[in-house]
């Protein structure tokens, strides 16, 4: 048995969401300097995956961090989705 008190739905997507968003700003701010993207691509059960980590260097050590694991839209695997997918989420940490 848990000794955690039990969470309502609505507080548990409010704390979640205000942990993704300090996970963001840390890995943002790591990132600020020179930096990479690795991706690597899967398929399961038909549908297609993406993964995309960030590479950079942080304290003399190179380091990466796994950005996002996302569904690719169906039919559309081209080099500009790609370009457009990896644009977003260099929007959603800040990246330039």
């Amino acid at each position: 048995m848990s000794k955690l008190k039990s969470v309502g739905s609505k507080t548990l997507k409010r704390y979640m969401s205000l942990l993704v968003a300090a996970v963001e700003a840390k890995i943002s701010a790591k990132m600020s300097g020179q930096f990479g993207f690795v991706s690597d691509a899967s398929t399961l059960f038909l549908e297609n995956y993406v993964a995309l980590f960030g590479v950079y260097w942080h304290d003399g050590q190179l380091k990466q961090a796994l950005l996002t694991i996302a569904p690719m839209e169906e039919g559309d695997l081209t080099a500009q989705s790609h370009c457009s997918f990896i644009k977003k989420i260099c929007d959603i940490f800040h990246l330039s």
